[in-house]
This record gives structure tokens, sequence and C-alpha cells, in this order.
């Protein structure tokens, strides 16, 4: 892996890589209404089958960026010309396994020969060598997607299904040719992105409020911001840690960053989805009972995103208090409430368990303990 000698220059996230983030998450955005309209077991496996394939390829220009920085101006229009192709990717999110079918695995075409092509002005050497290995395998994953656009039955989902299998296996095969080059700066990149997602997440929900202003409404949109800044709150809390954790990896930084911030982001993003979708739901019928769909969406989504945020912890090495585990069980009965109660009361009990699970874990936390 990256050695102390391969190490680049520590730079700040831009302003473009800021920009194609905003992209980026928009392309998660058009997931939430595929779950919002569709909270069946066949919507949750399109979400996550669509969260794999498209975060896969964005954690390849997160690892591209950290090893080049963007500053010729050729450069900084074909990354342009990536997010380019993710709008268009994400256009077409809606009929991705439908009529969309080509546009996105065209568009997803794109995105891949646009990476392969930018990774070969890297001036870290060993990046270059590294995606001659990762870029063809990247191709076949891609053909999966292009070959299930033109065939149906039950063939399509089984390259549905092949296509993030052989992606993220391209990485666990690949482990020797991943190298994070500038640690601080990934992690800093994975935190916007995820930040950016919460706050995509709360504009979703907001935009479903479309009925009059009333103290109900406000109550659940209060209660909603709690839940979504406490999901905040729960992994930048030491992020200082992370990126110092990463750092002193040394010869595991790649196996860290692989796990750490590319398996583990696809539930972790997923859960924030997940809770999206309910939450809009919700916020259309404060008072009224949830289907079971959107009430396991915001208990579910709380839940997975605290086990996978507790999960990412442990493999950087950052030590966390039970706290998020515990957290994360008692969210999951909170769906009666939404279903047997009303969505007030299921948002309500998931902040008030948020407050406490943070609050102990910031009371646990010691300089001592990784913040």
């Amino acid at each position: 892996m990256t050695g102390d000698g391969d190490e680049l220059t520590e730079v700040q996230v831009g302003p473009l890589e800021l920009f194609f983030d905003l992209v980026f998450v928009f392309t998660l955005t058009q997931l939430t209404p595929v779950l919002h309209h569709d909270f069946s077991w066949v919507g949750l496996a399109k979400v996550g089958l669509l969260v794999s394939v498209l975060w896969y390829m964005y954690g390849g220009f997160a690892y591209l960026t950290n090893a080049l920085t963007p500053l010729q101006l050729t450069h900084k229009f074909f990354i342009l010309f990536g997010m380019a192709a993710f709008l268009v990717v994400a256009l077409s999110i809606p009929e991705a396994f439908g009529a969309g079918g080509l546009v996105f695995a065209l568009g997803y075409l794109l995105v891949v020969i646009i990476h392969f092509g930018l990774y070969l002005t890297t001036p870290h050497a060993a990046s270059r060598r590294g995606i001659l290995k990762i870029a063809p395998v990247n191709l076949i994953g891609t053909g999966c997607l292009l070959a299930a656009a033109l065939i149906g039955g039950p063939v399509h989902w089984v390259l549905w299904v092949l296509a993030p299998l052989v992606m993220w296996g391209n990485g666990l095969w690949n482990l020797a040719n991943i190298y994070v080059t500038r640690p601080r700066h990934f992690v800093e990149r994975h935190g916007l992105v995820l930040l950016i997602a919460f706050g995509e997440s709360v504009v979703a929900v907001g935009v479903s409020a479309s009925h009059h202003v009333t103290f109900d409404l406000v109550a659940l949109a209060v209660l909603t911001l709690t839940v979504v800044a406490s999901l905040w709150w729960a992994h930048f809390l030491n992020e200082h840690a992370m990126a110092e954790r990463l750092a002193a990896a040394g010869d595991r930084r790649g196996r860290v960053a692989i796990f750490g911030y590319g398996h583990i982001y696809v539930p972790l993003l997923g859960s924030v989805i997940l809770f999206a979708a309910g939450a809009a739901d919700a916020i259309a019928q404060p008072m009224d009972h949830l289907h079971w769909g959107p009430a396991l969406g915001i208990a579910g989504g709380v839940a997975l995103y605290l086990v996978a945020n507790a999960v990412q912890r442990a493999v950087v090495g950052v030590p966390f208090s039970p706290a998020r585990l515990v957290g994360a069980v008692l969210a999951l009965p909170t769906v009666f409430l939404g279903v047997n109660g009303t969505a007030v009361a299921q948002m309500g009990a998931l902040a008030a368990i948020m407050v406490l699970t943070m609050t102990v874990e910031y009371r646990w936390a010691r300089p001592g303990n990784g913040v």
C-alpha cells in the first residue's frame, strides 16, 4: 500500500470537488422518490443495487482527486464531463430497471472511461500502474449493466446483481493497487459527501410538506431535523481521529480505506435514503398512522446508520461507546409507534433516542479514546 514516501502534500477539498459531490448527491436524491413510491422488498433491492454501483464509481473519483489535484484546465474540463455523465445517470435512475436502463448504462460507461483517462495523468506513478489493472474489471462490471439493459427476464436481474459484485470484488482483488496518498483529504472528502446527503434528505422531506403549515407539521419537521442532526453528530463527533488513524495505518491504509470508506458507505448512504423516504411519507400525514413501509424506513434507516457508523469506526480503529449499538436496537421498536400511533409519535421517540445516544457517546468520549 501507500507508504509515507509515496504520500503527496495534503490539500483541502477544492471547490470543483465539492461541485462534483453536489451533482453526485443528486443521483442519490433520485433514489428517495423511487423508494417513496415503492416501499417493498423489490423497491429496497433496486435501491440497494443502485447505491452499490453509484457509490463504487464515486469512490473511484474520490481516489482519483486524492492522487490528482485538478489544477490544469484540461483536468477541470474532464471532471466537469464526468459530472455531466453522472447527471445523465441520475436522470435515468427512475427507469434504470426498465426503459431508461440503456441510458443509465451508457452514462455509467462514460463515467468509467473519463475516470480511467484522468487516472493516467496522475503524478503518483503507483496509482497510474494500479488503474491499468482495475479499469478492465470496471469495464466488465459496466458491461453487465449494458447487457442487463438489453435483456429481460431473470437474466436481467442476474446481471444487475453481478455488476456490483464484479465491481466491489475488483477492489478486493486489487487491494495492492489501491492508494490513499492524502489521508486527511480523503476523510474530509467522504465526510462532505455524507454531509451533503444529510442536507438533501432534509430538502426531500421539506418538498413533501405540500399542505398548510400547522403545529403538527412544524413539530414533525423539527423532530426530523433533530434526528438528522444527531446522525450528523454521530459521524463528525471525532472525525479528526478518523483521519489520524487512516494516516497511521501505513501499509494497511488501502485495506482500511476500501472497507471503512468503500463498502461500509453503501449501507451508510442507503440508511440516509431509507430514512428520508420514510420521513417524506410521514411529513405528509404527521398525525396519521403510517404504513409499515415508511415506518420501517424511518426506524430501520436510523438503526442501520448507527450500526454502519459503529462498524466504520471499528474498521478505522477509532473507539466508540456501546451507546451507538444500543441506540440502534432501541430505534427498531419505534416502528410500532408509527404504525399504531402517529408519525409525530414515532419521530419524537427516535429524536429522544438519538439525543440520548449521542449525549452518552459525547460524555464517554475522552482524548485517550481517540477524540
